[in-house]
């Protein structure tokens, strides 16, 4: 079998807020197997936040899970990471702009319409897979699931946070 049967994309919105030092983040999305795009997956991600910061913010994350037969696998799991979370709503069109230039987020721009309008280009999905696995080194990372969230430069809000994230992995939408 190959290696993109046991490879998952997903497109989420999330939403997120810090208060000084506790918050909270709440995202929500679909997988998609990338062997088969007709396989689907709903899935939530509730989150609490800890670490300095103030703001609320929202937008598009890219989510990836790699080495995984079926997102039943990985339901109900912890999930735990670092976020630093920089949006500034009077100058976020320049911000955006200057991160467009990199050719991951215009994938992921074009993924992302694709995945909306039923998976016309699943080519384009197995190469923004192929390239994250590149980027986080992850054929060496063992057959254990690998679950990797990329925020996308579409959001909105204002918020400045350095925050460890400790979450809970759901199947089903939240």
């Amino acid at each position: 079998m190959s290696e993109e049967r046991y490879t998952w994309m997903g497109l989420a919105t999330k939403v997120g807020g810090q208060l000084i030092l506790v918050g909270g983040e709440f995202t929500d999305g679909v997988f998609v197997n990338l062997h088969n795009t007709g396989w689907r997956f709903d899935f939530h991600i509730n989150s609490l936040r800890l670490g300095p910061g103030a703001g609320a913010s929202g937008g598009y994350v890219i989510v990836f899970l790699f080495n995984c037969i079926s997102p039943h696998q990985i339901d109900g799991t912890s999930v735990e990471d670092w976020g630093l979370n920089i949006t500034v709503a009077a100058k976020w069109g320049a911000i955006a702009k200057s991160i467009a230039k990199y050719k991951l987020y215009s994938i992921v721009a074009r993924v992302g319409a694709n995945m909306a309008l039923g998976m016309k280009d699943a080519e384009a999905l197995r190469n923004v897979a192929h390239t994250a696995r590149t980027a986080f080194d992850l054929g060496t990372a063992g057959t254990s699931p690998t679950l990797i969230a990329l925020d996308t430069p579409a959001g909105v809000g204002l918020e400045l946070s350095l925050v460890k994230i400790y979450g809970k992995f759901h199947l089903g939408s939240g």
